[in-house]
């Protein structure tokens, strides 16, 4: 199924950032241009990422549904974040995003 291929198409381009990271903390371009060019063949069958504004506008829309209002909520908020923008998100961003609003609430 379509969600199932965009999981492991979202695992295997982590796999490639963190690599990159990491080649490139040790001076191996080489290694990290082969990465950057994988990473560039994976995203490219990835859905589009959402923009900084539309990441917001999604958690806030998702923030008052779900009525959630500290950051006992957020798991609950993530699930959902994952559910309606699945591979178009940054989990880790939407994450400091959502701890930021919850946390401010």
């Amino acid at each position: 199924d379509d969600d199932g291929v965009v999981d492991v198409l979202s695992k295997m381009a982590k796999q490639r950032r963190e690599s990159i990271k990491q080649f490139a903390e040790a001076g191996r371009t080489d290694l990290q241009e082969k990465e950057n060019f994988e990473l560039e063949v994976i995203t490219s069958y990835m859905p589009t990422p959402l923009s900084e504004t539309e990441l917001n506008t999604l958690i806030d829309r998702i923030i008052t549904e779900a009525g959630a209002a500290d950051i006992k909520d957020m798991s609950k908020v993530m699930a959902e974040i994952k559910n309606q923008a699945r591979g178009s998100v940054d989990l880790s961003a939407a994450s400091r995003i959502v701890k930021t609003k919850l946390t401010s609430a």
